[in-house]
């Protein structure tokens, strides 16, 4: 049986809707942490590479420019970030602050522990079936987990 263009995007559609619901992708406040997922996604982004530049930022979100300036706004007066001195506002780098780094730990934290009990029914070899497929997945997409 051949799969069709169709099939496949039924399939991968369908996906899609169940980890956005198993993972409360689409909830107000991601993992309750007070921010939108593509809020928590900006705070992982500068935690992960601090100093960070808001174009690199962009550049790896594919966010609107002026989106991303109200969110590094809103986190900084939220305390959550500082920014250095830059060239230009575009180019100040972005820091956690220590009530930053904590809520990231927080949010990293819960992000685990749910991603750890969805497993949980798994043995090693299910564990390894599953790595296998996601990875397939991202790869059969051309993407790449490095800039995930």
């Amino acid at each position: 049986m051949t799969e069709s263009r169709q099939d496949t995007i039924k399939a991968l559609r369908a996906f899609n809707r169940f980890h956005t619901r198993t993972f409360g992708v689409l909830d107000a406040s991601f993992m309750g942490s007070g921010l939108s997922l593509v809020e928590a996604r900006v705070l992982y982004e500068v935690a992960r590479k601090a100093p960070v530049l808001a174009s690199d930022i962009r550049a790896v979100l594919a966010i609107d420019a002026g989106y991303l300036s109200r969110i590094v706004a809103r986190f900084e007066t939220r305390g959550l970030i500082v920014r250095g001195r830059g060239h230009d506002a575009r180019q100040r780098p972005i820091t956690l602050t220590d009530a930053g780094q904590a809520l990231f730990r927080s949010i990293d934290s819960d992000v685990y522990r749910q991603v750890s009990d969805s497993i949980a029914h798994l043995d090693a070899a299910g564990r390894a079936a599953l790595s296998l497929a996601l990875n397939t997945v991202v790869d059969l997409l051309g993407g790449d987990l490095e800039t995930v």
